[in-house]
């Protein structure tokens, strides 16, 4: 996933000089406001990712560039201080080495949103502090899921976005009369169209390689009893056609299953310390996946689903949500809402175009950018 979702990272600059201003940005998606003179300090100001490091340099001839800050923050709206003895001083800021901009839901030719409840935004896994278990909370989400599109129309409707639009060249949005994109309640109280012009970016450039079929033979799955039609222990499983799961599908170990026609699971469990590496696609005509019930006992990283090119469809129908992540470049992924009940998706996605029908709550989990 962190491969797929990888920019460069360009510097930002700001150029001081005495009373004159001048202000120049070359990654679009590292928004700069205006610096201020403030108690004989320059404050610089700019729109960062979460949790991500920043650092700041200093330079009086643009070729010499000398570090004397860095930031850290879980904030999304950086505030840097920095002294100055020189009159004339030109100053730049960027991402530091191996960080980058993130997105938590990527689509080559749109989205569209049907709904009046829907949300998007982030947690963090790896911070059980504030998020027991690993798992997304209400009360410490923050505005950090980054809805990327490469064409098409990123179609907002009336969603509640809590991170920026990334929109490559020629690509659009809409926003519908109830639809936001900004920051979370607390440091954006307004809650109505779009904060401010720095959270929507018309420059992103990403790359979205496919995927590769894993092997080419491996392990039947295991007939399982009861209600468990199939059962996977640690190995590389192999289906050549179709799998159907008319009940349970187990997983108990840390499992690989590679199957080449359609997938069809009215249930899926995931043991807890067990993880499932699911890839679907096969060299000619195209596959689908539909995934009812889903019980996932332990985060986002232990449910990976990979879509091969001749992946073109996905369907998540369970009243259970899904908990983990998919990386299908060309498949339409389908949320289907049960029962009037909310869908809740915690983990990354990356597909060709999404459509969401429905109460949907959408958290990007940062910890898999790791």
């Amino acid at each position: 996933m962190r491969r797929s979702l990888r920019i460069a990272a360009v510097f930002i600059s700001w150029f001081l000089f005495l009373s004159t201003l001048v202000c120049s940005a070359q990654d679009p998606c590292l928004t700069l406001r205006v610096p201020v003179w403030t108690n004989n300090q320059i404050q610089l100001t700019f729109l960062g990712e979460y949790n991500r490091n920043y650092v700041v340099e200093s330079s009086d001839d643009f070729q010499n560039w000398l570090p004397i800050a860095t930031n850290s923050d879980f904030c999304v709206t950086r505030v840097i201080l920095v002294g100055t003895l020189k009159k004339a001083n030109f100053y730049r800021a960027g991402l530091t080495a191996h960080t980058h901009t993130l997105a938590g839901l990527v689509v080559k030719e749109g989205v569209s949103f049907k709904g009046n409840n829907i949300n998007i935004d982030a947690y963090d896994s790896a911070d059980t502090a504030h998020f027991p278990n690993g798992l997304w909370n209400s009360t410490n989400a923050f505005a950090g899921c980054n809805v990327t599109t490469a064409e098409g129309l990123l179609d907002v409707g009336n969603a509640a976005i809590h991170g920026r639009l990334l929109l490559a060249p020629g690509a659009n949005y809409a926003l519908g009369v109830h639809g936001l994109v900004g920051d979370i309640p607390t440091n954006w109280p307004a809650q109505t169209g779009v904060q401010a012009a720095d959270w929507v970016c018309s420059n992103y450039y990403f790359d979205l390689p496919d995927v590769f079929a894993p092997y080419t033979s491996g392990l039947a799955p295991n007939l399982g009893t009861g209600t468990n039609s199939y059962v996977l222990g640690s190995g590389s499983y192999y289906v050549n056609g179709n799998f159907l799961v008319n009940q349970n599908l187990q997983v108990n170990g840390v499992a690989t299953l590679y199957v080449t026609g359609n997938f069809t699971a009215g249930s899926l469990t995931i043991s807890p310390g067990a993880t499932l590496r699911l890839y679907l696609g096969q060299s000619i005509g195209s596959s689908s996946a539909t995934f009812g019930h889903i019980d996932n006992w332990g985060n986002a990283f232990n449910l990976q689903f990979f879509g091969l090119p001749t992946c073109t469809s996905i369907t998540l129908a369970g009243e259970n949500g899904y908990l983990g992540t998919i990386y299908a470049p060309e498949a339409t992924l389908t949320v289907n809402v049960a029962n009037n009940l909310p869908f809740n998706y915690q983990g990354a996605c990356v597909a060709n175009s999404a459509v969401v029908n429905g109460d949907f709550n959408y958290h990007f989990d940062h910890n898999l950018s790791r």
